[in-house]
């Protein structure tokens, strides 16, 4: 829900869900297949803060870029942790219980998991209960109200895109 557009419906399938239970810890690992090169899932999305992207501007996509690898895979810890936190209804629930992981299809389809220690449970926990809602309803609202169109910079965003052959910005 975004108060000035309304409530905002997404579909999208995840790969794979995989429960895991490790040293007496439980959590739930979202799949996300990958026929690229992947590198392992690491943490520094969690130093991104809502506040910080202030103008629909091309220095706030860049920065959400360098914090956020894959939006989609977070997108989907995302929504599964809230159909898990639902469902448990609050009873020993912990946003450690949702992590992201890459299959590498390419190579061996290694599984690359978001390694968490337990002291860091408190730090994905608190990023995603209070700054990737924010950080989502931002990409909307820059989508809508930019006023200017910033083509991807990347050859690997725009070597599996759907509009390549159309779009000048590819090469």
């Amino acid at each position: 829900f975004i108060p000035e557009l309304g409530e905002l419906t997404f579909y999208g399938k995840i790969d794979r869900i995989d429960k895991m239970e490790r040293e007496g810890d439980t959590y739930y690992l979202i799949i996300d297949y990958k026929t690229g090169r992947i590198s392992e899932p690491d943490k520094k999305f969690w130093h991104l803060k809502a506040c910080q992207l202030r103008e629909y501007d091309e220095n706030s996509l860049r920065l959400l870029r360098k914090h956020l690898a894959s939006l989609q895979l977070l997108f989907y810890v995302y929504l599964a942790g809230h159909f898990l936190k639902e469902k448990l209804k609050d009873r020993a629930w912990s946003w450690a219980m949702v992590r992201p992981a890459l299959v590498e299809l390419k190579k061996e389809g290694n599984l690359k998991e978001l390694s968490l220690k337990k002291n860091e449970y408190p730090f994905y926990s608190r990023w995603f209960e209070e700054e990737f809602e924010p950080c989502i309803s931002f990409l909307i609202r820059h989508i809508l109200e930019s006023p200017h169109w910033y083509p991807a910079e990347s050859h690997s965003t725009c070597t599996y895109c759907e509009y390549r052959s159309i779009c000048r910005h590819g090469f």
